[in-house]
């Protein structure tokens, strides 16, 4: 599963670009960028958790969950959100 936002030249205020990528073995790659800069990484998911739809929408939920763990380390180390 590739998601993708139309690719054009970004300004202030564009709207972020998206894209999940499932690789080999429940590894899922994302990447998200907007006129600030980036962020990516990766995270896993085990083949044998259901069909590949469940697979991709469990993958959507550890993003989320990593983002909000970032967001409250930035938080404890004196950043606002």
């Amino acid at each position: 599963m590739t998601e993708r936002s139309p690719h054009r030249p970004r300004g202030a205020g564009d709207p972020a670009h998206f894209v999940l990528k499932r690789g080999h073995h429940g590894r899922f790659r994302f990447t998200l960028r907007n006129a600030l800069g980036g962020i990516g990484g990766e995270v896993f998911v085990r083949g044998e958790d259901g069909p590949r739809d469940e697979r991709e929408r469990e993958a959507l939920r550890r993003i989320e969950r990593l983002a909000r763990d970032l967001l409250a380390e930035i938080d404890q180390l004196g950043g606002s959100s």
